[in-house]
């Protein structure tokens, strides 16, 4: 049947092609965070939905013995795997095949023969699933069904001890169901199959495993292509296996012959997307192919978009302001231009890269972009900010609640275009406040609200840290605790001639806090400070963008105004002598912990002043 699985150029089916084409896709796998694959010594299905399997697709001999062919194609997969940092979860039965051998004393040799290949092979990268969904009424031999699989898994565990390299070993049944009592007691981890399962009933089986009491890890290594089942696994801290078995034209999916084993299809990039972004930054060359870049950092080919057309430039055509101008010659742009990007639930600064490679004046594109529906640049001409042939990064934080980002692109003049786009889970803030001590009266802080409750803004109405006018202390709080923040500095003044500049960056007072003080920061303004490459102890990293600060000294009731409104308040807490609380803190705007004429004169000075 070779001829039936030919090549799109016309050449018959080839096990080695398929063989050096998958090693060949397994870096890209790994730089999206890939770290383990399932194979088998036998072959499931070549056509989806086969009823029955006439092809013989098995490493084993009649008796058990095993053929060198299959071997050394194994061998080079195993150790290709181990050259990445990846596990090969190693089957050795799979139904419709495993009648090819003659008893089930044949059956027994192959577990041994193959057990100690792997032995003999000395790899440390190989977990063994006995066979393939042992509940499947097609298992001729009843020692590869449930109620007895578990003499096998024995077995190798007992031949592996023996050898003094103790293997780990398994086994699956079909989709949703939980394996009995006489496999989890004995076998090494867990396996699921989520096939045909709906994400409730993902988080179900996960639950429904664990309530065994065996405390052992619990592995999907078969599902489908459900993003919502990857994420309902993930969540109940299990490992997800993605299953797509495509059709015979070398394009779609991962099991039917002849594959193409590259991230090409929808359905392949949202998995791979998705799996990214719980590894890392999810980074895409918008218009262009996989590429490198300066810091050894992968950028996928263009995926995840919603039409558009692209363009690239001679690779000859330089790019001020980047190292890596490859990045940015090329593009896609529409008028409207969308990119919707698979990633977990959570917090992510959104790097997005322009340049433009076409137009040399003002005002001949114009366009503006929104993240998850909010628009964080308003006609954006990049053009009129670094001219032609010149890189332009903009960098926010957006918070996805619905597994997708989504950004959109939409053109007042011309076309919306990106060159490049990275997406990196951030580690999650807790909270922002402005810390400043009150004489005796102790210290209080201003609040700074989170998105999505940022409106109103916080605003800072204190003079500043001890008395000296423009001195503040921001306190970042984080759900985790942190390792490492590479500094800080202010990203943003609103308007743009606002002044301050950072003096200061150390982790603390807690273990899940950062410390930035400032000087010289005038009033009148909003101030965003981005903290760069903060790392925490669950492995989130990336740079972190702070809620805007409003500094408006005498606002005490935050309204954006000084005016006769907050000197009546300031007023009124000096005629009833109250003390300095959580309560009135703000009416103490030189922080000498007293609300006295000295907090009426100031806020009096400030009256007019108002923030943009």
């Amino acid at each position: 049947t070779i001829n039936n699985w030919k090549y799109p150029d016309g050449s018959a089916y080839d096990p080695i092609r398929q063989t050096n084409e998958f090693v060949a896709a397994l870096p890209s796998y790994r730089a999206k965070g890939l770290l383990a694959v399932t194979v088998n010594f036998q072959g499931g299905d070549p056509i989806t939905g086969a009823q029955n399997q006439p092809w013989d697709n098995t490493a084993f001999n009649s008796d058990g013995s095993l053929k060198p062919d299959y071997l050394a194609r194994m061998d080079q997969v195993i150790r290709a795997l181990d050259a990445q940092g990846m596990v090969a979860i190693l089957g050795y039965f799979y139904f419709g095949q495993d009648e090819r051998l003659s008893s089930e004393t044949a059956i027994k040799n192959a577990v041994t023969n193959a057990t100690q290949w792997v032995l003999t092979q000395g790899y440390t990268n190989v977990l063994i699933e006995i066979d393939n969904e042992a509940d499947s009424p097609d298992y001729v031999y009843a020692i590869l069904q449930p109620a007895r699989v578990s003499e096998l898994i024995s077995a190798v565990q007992t031949q592996s001890t023996n050898y003094g390299r103790r293997l780990y070993v398994s086994v699956s049944l079909s989709g949703g169901k939980i394996p009995p009592s006489n496999i989890t007691q004995i076998e090494d981890f867990i396996l699921l199959h989520g096939n045909g399962q709906t994400s409730s009933t993902i988080t179900s089986m996960v639950n429904t495993t664990r309530a065994l009491g065996t405390n052992k890890p619990i592995i999907f290594n078969e599902d489908s292509t459900s993003i919502a089942n990857f994420q309902a696994a993930t969540d109940a801290q299990a490992s997800w296996g993605y299953y797509d078995a495509g059709v015979n034209n070398y394009m779609d999916g991962f099991q039917s012959p002849p594959t193409n084993w590259t991230i090409n299809t929808i359905a392949k990039q949202n998995f791979f997307n998705l799996l990214a972004s719980f590894a890392g930054a999810v980074r895409i060359n918008c218009g262009g192919v996989a590429y490198t870049d300066s810091l050894g950092q992968v950028w996928s080919a263009d995926n995840s978009f919603v039409g558009g057309s692209t363009t690239t430039y001679p690779a000859t055509q330089s790019v001020s302001r980047t190292p890596d101008p490859t990045l940015y010659q090329s593009e896609r742009f529409a008028r409207q231009l969308i990119y919707n990007i698979t990633v977990p639930n959570g917090s992510y600064n959104v790097t997005l890269s322009f340049a433009e490679m076409y137009f040399n004046a003002a005002g001949k594109r114009v366009f503006s972009v929104s993240l998850e529906g909010q628009t964080v640049l308003q006609d954006l001409d990049i053009w009129a900010l670094v001219g032609q042939f010149a890189a332009l990064q903009r960098s926010f934080n957006v918070t996805v609640n619905n597994g997708v980002l989504s950004i959109v692109g939409t053109a007042s003049i011309n076309n919306a275009q990106l060159a490049a786009v990275e997406v990196t889970p951030i580690p999650p803030l807790a909270s922002v406040v402005s810390r400043m001590t009150h004489g005796s009266a102790g210290t209080f802080d201003v609040n700074f609200p989170l998105p999505p409750m940022a409106s109103p803004r916080g605003v800072e109405c204190r003079s500043g840290v001890g008395g000296v006018s423009g001195n503040y202390t921001l306190i970042f709080t984080f759900a985790n605790n942190l390792t490492s923040v590479g500094g800080a500095s202010i990203t943003a003044h609103n308007p743009t001639n606002g002044i301050g500049a950072v003096t200061s960056t150390s982790l603390g007072p807690r273990t899940n806090q950062c410390t930035v003080n400032f000087s010289n920061v005038s009033t009148g303004q909003y101030v965003t400070v981005t903290l760069n490459n903060v790392t925490d102890m669950a492995g989130n990293s990336g740079n972190v963008i702070s809620p805007q600060m409003g500094v408006l000294t005498g606002d005490v009731n935050a309204s954006g105004r000084v005016d006769s409104g907050d000197v009546s308040c300031v007023r009124q807490q000096s005629a009833q002598r109250q003390p300095v609380t959580a309560s009135n803190f703000r009416d103490d705007v030189n922080t000498d912990g007293f609300v006295n004429s000295g907090d009426i004169s100031f806020v009096t000075s400030k009256s007019g002043n108002a923030l943009p």
